[in-house]
This record gives structure tokens, C-alpha cells and sequence, in this order.
């Protein structure tokens, strides 16, 4: 505020602001850094600017194969000649030679069918291993009457043996007379899971 008197002047006065102390200005500055370092190092990595690649060779994939053949082949008949002029109370038996041609195991089932009016006055037994010696029963359930049945785990390239067997029942009913009663046996390879 000026005033006049003549010959003097007034000069305004300076107010004294108060300013924070240095001390505490570098307290906060130094908690900003440390706060910023801590955020960094819990980030973890590096922060440099170099990158690198590698190619990997794509190679070879080859999957394994399952295949299954009934005497060298993919669908073999039987030969229906040993099955002709059964009677009442007939057992005969067949072997023939499995494989699984694949490189995998597998788990092989065996399911029979037939259409024939006679079907129930027969049974079909099949079971892995030669046929045993002097016609002796498989005593097995009859595939043609029953669920799939399983003939176990083939080893990747395992051959072997199997037994067909077909019974005329000893109480045959008429219809089975002259009756011709085809029939057909599946045999499925499975992949064995590991």
C-alpha cells in the first residue's frame, strides 16, 4: 500500500510463505524411487532389446497301423465241408490263423451272426489256441447267442491260433432237420489303449 506524505513512500511489506522443509521433498522423491524399483524387480525380467530364433526341423510323423487277417486274409470263408452232415449231439471244430498286421496291439472280440430259423439249435464257440485234441468242448458261450466275446490283447504283429467250434444240440428240434444254417463271425481289433 503506498501512501503519500509528501516526501515518503510505503512500500508493501513481503509475507513469509511457508515452504516445505527440503528434507521432506527428498523423502517423497526417494519413496517415489523406491516404489518404482520395487515395481520393476517384482515385474522380473529384462528389459534389453535383443531377440533370437531358432528353427526346429519338422521331422517325421507317422502313425501306427491296426489291421487284422483271417488266414492271410482281410475276409477268409471257412471251409463248410467240415460243418455238413452234423447230427444231434455233433461237435466239430475248425483252427484257423489270426494276425494282427498292425503295429499296434489291440484288443480282438469275436461276434457271430446268423438269419437261419435252426440258429438257436446251435451253438459257436471261439476261442484262441489250436483246438484242443480228441474234439474236447471249448465250453464257452455261443457267439451267435450272446455279446461280443473277447479273445484278449494282440500284441503289434502277433499271430496265433484260433478254435471254432459248432454244436448241434442232443435236443435239436425238428427244424434243424436238412436245415442249412450259415452263420458269419466278426472279429474286431480294437486299439489297446495304453
Amino acid at each position: 500500500m503506498l501512501t503519500s506524505d509528501h516526501n515518503s513512500v510505503t512500500v508493501p511489506s513481503h509475507r513469509r510463505f511457508n515452504r516445505a522443509p527440503v528434507r521432506s521433498m527428498l523423502t517423497i522423491a526417494a519413496a517415489a524411487a523406491g516404489a518404482t524399483l520395487i515395481a520393476v524387480a517384482a515385474a522380473g525380467g529384462t528389459y534389453g532389446l535383443w531377440a533370437d530364433s531358432a528353427a526346429v526341423s519338422a521331422g517325421v510323423v507317422t502313425s501306427g497301423s491296426l489291421n487284422l487277417t483271417i488266414n492271410n486274409l482281410a475276409a477268409a470263408p471257412i471251409n463248410a465241408t467240415a460243418w455238413g452232415s452234423m447230427f444231434p449231439g455233433d461237435r466239430v471244430q475248425q483252427t484257423v490263423t489270426v494276425k494282427n498286421t498292425g503295429t499296434t496291439p489291440a484288443d480282438v472280440t469275436v461276434v457271430g451272426t446268423s438269419s437261419a430259423a435252426a440258429e438257436s439249435d446251435y451253438t459257436i464257440d471261439v476261442s484262441k489256441g489250436a483246438c484242443p485234441a480228441a474234439a474236447a468242448d471249448l465250453a464257452g458261450p455261443s457267439v451267435l447267442q450272446s455279446a461280443a466275446k473277447a479273445l484278449g490283447t494282440w500284441t503289434a504283429a502277433e499271430s496265433s491260433a484260433v478254435c471254432i467250434e459248432v454244436t448241434l444240440s442232443p435236443a435239436a428240434s425238428n427244424v434243424s432237420n436238412g436245415a442249412t444254417v450259415p452263420f458269419t463271425l466278426t472279429m474286431t481289433a480294437t486299439q489297446k489303449t495304453v
